[in-house]
């Protein structure tokens, strides 16, 4: 018995001429990045600098004053040795039970009003219900973190 089914070659190259067409315009989008760097491939619309930097006395004044700073301390007495921090909030439980209170001192800030845990430069200072230094949270170079 002979088989009625047969390949219609204008079909076959028509698909031919589609994957022809699919890789032209991938190497065509291949070739519009070439030569072009990592960052100018990323988003463009993101910063490529920090938004904020501590000025260098200002840094000086902290890093000095941390060397005195022990744990166990009053917040009052850190607030006076460092300055005004640069955010200052208490954090609670739903029920409004006290859990930690915290300084926020800020080196570098990636974008303003957004916190990014991977780029910010920051020391933390936590404390307990009595106001005492509990911890020092730290990811600015040469200030290391403490308990």
């Amino acid at each position: 018995m002979l088989s009625t089914n047969t390949i219609n070659p204008g079909a076959m190259c028509l698909t031919m001429k589609h994957w022809k067409m699919i890789g032209l315009l991938c190497c065509l989008l291949g070739a519009a990045g070439y030569g072009r760097s990592d960052a100018e491939t990323m988003n463009e619309s993101q910063p490529m600098n920090y938004y904020f930097e501590m000025d260098a006395a200002r840094q000086v004044q902290i890093r000095s004053a941390l060397q005195h700073i022990k744990i166990g301390e009053k917040q009052q007495r850190i607030m006076v040795a460092l300055g005004k921090p640069d955010y200052d909030h208490s954090l609670t439980t739903k029920d409004g039970e006290f859990i930690v209170r915290v300084l926020t001192y800020y080196f570098k800030r990636w974008e303003k009003g957004m916190v990014n845990e991977n780029k910010d430069k920051r020391v933390l200072f936590e404390f307990d219900a009595n106001d005492k230094l509990d911890r020092i949270v730290s990811n600015v170079d040469g200030i290391p973190s403490r308990k």
